[in-house]
């Protein structure tokens, strides 16, 4: 794992594109190994960003901007891909999948929350907001979206849903791009 990443940041520090697409491959497949795709994602996504990339150096280099604290910014990318899933993931970065297909069963239950469909709400999350208790609506928009990871799609997308309600619509996206991204089940 530090060989893989040492050789990429050599490459990438000396403006070697032609090695960055070749390094950055595994470098990236041995940060999923730990669960550091994140971190590794806002370390180098900005520089590999300016980069003319391509092939899988340059959907891996995309998926990272989506996954950096400038996924806002980073999604516009001439990396994006411009398949089902890559238009899908930069609505969810602009904010926006209304009209956009969802390309797998992950996409479906996130889209919902930010197609401009109104969610309905549990009860109890309708509670919440109409009595202003804003950290347990919090702490239950976590709790649906944890329930989602694990079968539950409906509680995903209230979850993410209750996130937007609560204005949180950035901390909203970027759980839905890390939902599409890492697809960590649990």
């Amino acid at each position: 794992r530090v060989d893989a990443f040492q050789r990429f940041d050599a490459a990438l520090q000396a403006g070697d594109t032609a090695a960055v697409e070749q390094r950055l491959p595994l470098a990236y497949a041995r940060m999923a190994d730990v669960e550091l795709e994140v971190t590794f994602a806002t370390l180098f996504a900005d520089q590999l960003a300016r980069l003319p990339l391509t092939g899988d150096a340059a959907r891996i280099a995309y998926d990272m901007g989506l996954l950096s604290p400038n996924y806002a910014r980073l999604y516009k990318s001439p990396h994006a891909p411009q398949d089902v899933r890559g238009r899908f993931l930069s609505g969810l970065a602009s904010g926006s999948v209304k009209g956009l297909g969802a390309p797998d069963s992950m996409a479906r239950a996130i889209a919902p929350a930010f197609d401009g469909s109104e969610v309905v709400l549990s009860d109890d999350a309708r509670l919440l907001l109409e009595q202003a208790r804003i950290g347990e609506a919090l702490l239950l928009a976590m709790e649906r979206i944890e329930i989602g990871l694990h079968g539950e799609m409906g509680k995903l997308t209230e979850g993410l849903a209750l996130l937007n309600k609560l204005g949180l619509d950035d901390t909203a996206r970027r759980t839905a791009l890390e939902l599409m991204l890492l697809e960590r089940r649990g």
